[in-house]
């Protein structure tokens, strides 16, 4: 066979060039499908994050305006109604009634001295939380019998316990790490606008 020959039925340069060519392109063209697919990917995650958000920035607007038609249905009610807070005292005149307040309750506790210490105690569990408040070591009946035991312990303990409940009714404490907070609803308010109050405030609250 010629040389001639030998060219057109042997192995064409051309033809490899061209598969190898092929090859490259392919390899191409799979990266490119990789990449497409990582970006849907990235795409789906982001239109999920971006609806969470939607929905909570949707929530969040849902609880403002509920806090402003509670806003305003106590002002209308307030409107309607004389003022309930009527005469405001100073803070002198406050500080005045409390410590006269807190004289009549050393007055009474000093009663305490001459009576029999107790030697059983009668207590439900659930009361020893406000026993902490007042004497940290109040941790179980034994603990409480120690305080009584002693006159100026029980005056003092008497006292403090008083005063916990009294201010504890009164006034509006939040939760903390030793305390669990009390609403102290305001009794002197009628029943509709003491609830919207209250209402107000807690969302005003844990808005924050």
């Amino acid at each position: 066979m010629s040389k001639a020959g030998k060219a057109l039925t042997g192995p064409s340069y051309h033809d490899a060039g061209y598969d190898s060519e092929f090859d490259r392109l392919q390899q191409k063209a799979e990266r490119y499908r990789e990449e497409r697919n990582e970006a849907r990917e990235k795409h789906d995650i982001l239109l999920q994050q971006n609806t969470e958000l939607r929905r909570q920035i949707e929530e969040k607007q849902q609880k403002v305006e509920s806090t402003k038609r509670a806003a305003q249905q106590m002002q209308l009610h307030l409107d309607n109604k004389e003022l309930f807070l009527g005469h405001q005292a100073t803070d002198d005149q406050v500080r005045v009634d409390f410590e006269s307040l807190l004289g009549s309750i050393r007055t009474w506790a000093l009663k305490l001295n001459n009576s029999k210490s107790p030697t059983t105690v009668n207590l439900p569990e659930q009361h020893f939380d406000s026993f902490r408040q007042i004497s940290p070591i109040c941790g179980n009946i034994n603990d409480v019998l120690y305080i009584l035991s002693d006159p100026k312990r029980r005056r003092f303990f008497a006292r403090g316990l008083v005063v916990y409940t009294i201010c504890n009714t009164v006034f509006r404490t939040l939760p903390s790490e030793g305390h669990h907070g009390s609403p102290a609803y305001d009794v002197w308010i009628d029943k509709s606008a003491r609830e919207n109050l209250s209402l107000l405030e807690n969302r005003l609250y844990h808005a924050g």
